[in-house]
């Protein structure tokens, strides 16, 4: 082993004092006879080396350290080998500081933009990790502002009793313009919408970070695949950027048919089913409809209808429609129209408005009969407005295994409860009919990779309704295979909610995976009538796996409620299929 030994010349009182990591003092000795630098020099040495070239290596670096804190002249003098030591004498001279720096010829709005400062660099330490952040901060506003050619550099530098001036000299270089994007690929997907939802239109001057953000703004396409990042390639003063993607089916048709116990008559089974259509980038300009069918149980079900229109009359804006339809047996029946408008930043998030119109009416007047107080189901309508915000930071928006998707949302209205004729006017005393309310919405799902073949994944998802009058048929709807598995689909009703999905899954290929879950949830059901809370779990393992006509999946969950244990009679059996195309 090398061991060695470092000692400072007394050429200078102000010597840095190495941040040194010595445990054994047998091993190498220090001479710090100079008293301590006013910079100290971060330097971690170790007692030993395992040759003597990594010693010498480690000498090196301490010089370069030096230099770098301001002692220019710092240098090593002469070095011994003597046995198992190595000997090094340093020279590290004084530090050296500013007198002034001007500006040059740096234009104006690049002195604004980089927040430089003449008096910065007044009478302060002369230090190259500080000239280095600036002229990156110069060279980064040319290059996303037409002059990915810029140069920056000191001139004029003249050094006085280690006081050092100098200006900057500016060198911006041509103006580069961008021509087109050249789609390399068998993508299907207009260059106009590509140009636009990039940020990279002809003409424009070109900028090095929309072409670095691109390649996350694909990745958030899942009816494309991204071969490769992009490339831009310079030609007569103009920027050629190349996109290598690849079509994806993304398009889908989803089955999903649940058997389990019929609750209401034992030792007898009962099924739901889910039915999806998807539409992405419909004629090649990323337009969406989806539809959705759901029969969570006999007489009732719900129909959601979604229509999205990207970029909206050439801005960066989209639009988005809904409508839900939700059938609760005989009892009511909730009807929701509704709308966001959402501006896309450029790095791919979303900050959005919503409008949206909910109603619900009973459909069966008879629950009224010989009640003696309002009841918890009643006729009301409910107009709102809301802000949203969605972040989206997936490496693959279709089989994402890294990264963060959050949605954000909050909603405040008016709610109006509209007296029914079978009730007593009685049961409307004290009761405010029209009355705020607020709507909190959350959503989280994280993606972290284990190694190449297991994920580990898991979502929050939290809501609250704020309002003294809340009636059940307006309350958020929970359980099943979206949510909290284990457990029949929507039979939970919450004023508020926390859910978390934790999965581990091993990975076989893109799209196929074998997973066991476990599911957590926080109920609270607070409406006029009633208050109560409750913890249900679930938990189980499924299997993803793809077939020639579409991807199969199955899901075994077990649940549990305070009032129900767990209990294998009570299992849920989910079997889905998804065809793509």
């Amino acid at each position: 082993m090398i061991m060695p030994l470092i000692s400072y010349g007394q050429y200078s009182d102000t010597i840095p004092k190495p941040n040194k990591r010595i445990t054994k003092p047998t091993y190498v000795k220090l001479l710090l006879k100079p008293k301590k630098a006013k910079i100290p020099a971060k330097i971690g040495l170790k007692n030993k080396y395992k040759t003597k070239l990594i010693a010498q290596n480690a000498i090196q670096h301490l010089i370069e350290e030096l230099h770098n804190q301001a002692y220019l002249n710092a240098r090593l003098d002469s070095i011994t080998f003597i046995k198992d030591t190595l000997k090094a004498y340093i020279f590290t001279g004084e530090v050296f500081k500013w007198k002034n720096l001007d500006k040059g010829n740096l234009p104006k709005r690049i002195v604004n933009h980089v927040g430089f400062k003449e008096k910065f660099y007044k009478n302060k330490y002369f230090l190259h990790k500080t000239i280095s952040k600036l002229q990156n901060r110069i060279l980064t506003y040319s290059e996303n502002h037409g002059y990915p050619y810029a140069q920056i550099r000191l001139d004029s530098i003249t050094i006085n009793k280690r006081l050092v001036s100098a200006k900057l000299q500016y060198d911006k270089g041509p103006l580069i313009i961008l021509d087109t994007l050249r789609l390399r690929g068998k993508a299907k997907i207009k260059r106009k919408f590509l140009a636009k939802y990039l940020r990279l239109k002809e003409g424009d001057v070109y900028s090095q970070q929309k072409v670095k953000n691109a390649e996350q703004l694909l990745r958030q396409l899942p009816y494309v695949k991204v071969v490769k990042p992009p490339q831009t390639e310079f030609r007569a003063k103009k920027a050629f950027v190349n996109l290598f993607l690849r079509k994806r089916k993304a398009n889908q048709v989803n089955l999903l048919v649940g058997i389990l116990p019929n609750e209401r008559e034992p030792n007898t089974i009962d099924w739901m089913g889910e039915f999806d259509l998807l539409l992405q980038n419909m004629f090649g300009s990323g337009k969406n409809l989806t539809a959705k069918w759901l029969r969570p149980e006999p007489q009732s079900q719900t129909i959601n209808l979604s229509y999205t229109h990207p970029l909206l009359f050439n801005s960066y804006l989209d639009l988005q429609t809904n409508f839900n339809l939700l059938r609760e047996d005989t009892s009511f029946v909730n009807i929701n129209f509704g709308g966001n408008l959402s501006y896309n930043l450029s790095n791919g998030d979303k900050l959005s408005v919503s409008f949206n119109s909910r109603s619900s009416r009973v459909l069966n007047n008879s629950i009224f009969q010989n009640i003696t107080r309002l009841p918890d189901t009643l006729d009301i309508s409910f107009v709102s407005y809301g802000i949203g915000y969605k972040l989206s930071k997936l490496d693959d928006a279709l089989f994402p295994t890294k990264g963060n998707l959050v949605n954000l949302s909050l909603e405040v209205g008016q709610k109006n409860i509209q007296r029914n004729p079978e009730l007593s006017e009685d049961f409307y005393e004290n009761i405010p009919l029209n009355t705020t309310q607020f709507v909190y919405k959350l959503s989280w799902q994280h993606y972290l990779p284990i190694n190449q073949k297991s994920v580990v994944y898991w979502q929050l998802n939290t809501g609250t309704m704020v309002n003294d009058q809340l009636l059940t048929n307006e309350l958020f709807r929970l359980g099943g295979i979206n949510n909290l598995r284990g457990h029949n689909q929507n039979v939970f009703l919450a004023s508020s909610f926390a859910i978390i999905n934790l999965e581990y899954r091993i990975l076989f290929d893109e799209n196929s995976f074998l997973f066991v879950f476990y599911d957590q949830s926080w109920l609270q059901q607070k409406t006029i009538n009633f208050f109560g809370e409750d913890t249900p779990l679930g938990f189980g393992m499924g299997l993803n796996f793809p077939t020639q006509a579409g991807i199969f999946n199955i899901v075994y969950a077990l649940g549990q409620t305070k009032d129900l244990p767990i209990s294998f009679n009570r299992s849920k059996i989910h079997f889905g299929f998804i065809s793509r195309f």
